[in-house]
């Protein structure tokens, strides 16, 4: 079980870089909206925050975006608390480029990026590799495991059934607490929404997860 008290602050859909109705205020809008998350994470005293997709609005990042992003996580990781991110559907990276954004920042250890790899057609979870800054779950203290799965569209049922069955081939057992991220939709949650999964679907991850940290719907849901 576990032997400390963890805090954590779960947040998606940030959209740093988005200029909404071709306004330059909304673009810096967003920029105050994640200012303001992390004020709250500094006051609220967390221990890790969650950023469960579209950390930026989309994959080409011009320089002040990238400074708005840069100078928030400093901010965290200056306090010492990990952000610990998936890869959203706005900045998957073009399929030729060896490195997204996202990516750019976990090297530059500002964030901790999870997804899992396919090995010949079958899913493979590896730790979080501090040298690599690449990896599918941390194990953190305190009994505390994150894993991570980037927005995978309209395949996201298959992973679901992928991570079914790779999380207890994991290392060690069943940690006192996981948490899942996806960047991922609910069916029902908005009309017409595509990509989603069902709950039923999502249901076969219950034996393996406390908490579901997910992102994509803008809209707050229980």
């Amino acid at each position: 079980m576990c032997t400390v008290s963890i805090r954590l602050l779960h947040a998606a859909d940030i959209h740093l870089g988005y200029q909404q109705y071709g306004s330059p205020q909304r673009y810096h809008d967003f920029a105050l909206a994640f200012g303001h998350l992390v004020d709250d994470a500094l006051a609220q005293r967390v221990d890790y925050v969650l950023v469960a997709g579209d950390l930026f609005h989309q994959r080409t990042v011009d320089p002040l975006t990238l400074l708005q992003a840069t100078d928030h996580l400093r901010r965290l990781r200056d306090a010492g608390i990990p952000v610990i991110a998936v890869e959203g559907n706005h900045e998957r990276p073009h399929y030729l480029d060896k490195l997204s954004w996202l990516g750019y920042l976990a090297k530059t250890g500002l964030l901790i990026v999870l997804t899992p790899e396919y090995h010949d057609g079958t899913m493979v979870l590896e730790p979080w590799n501090e040298r690599d800054r690449t990896g599918a779950y941390i194990d953190l203290p305190g009994g505390l495991r994150v894993i991570g799965a980037k927005y995978y569209g309209a395949t996201t049922a298959r992973v679901l059934q992928d991570l079914s069955q790779a999380i207890p081939e994991l290392p060690g057992g069943r940690p006192a607490y996981t948490v899942l991220m996806l960047h991922a939709g609910i069916q029902g949650v908005l009309d017409h929404y595509p990509a989603t999964v069902s709950r039923a679907q999502l249901d076969v991850l219950r034996p393996y997860a406390d908490y579901v940290a997910l992102g994509h719907i803008h809209k707050p849901f229980i």
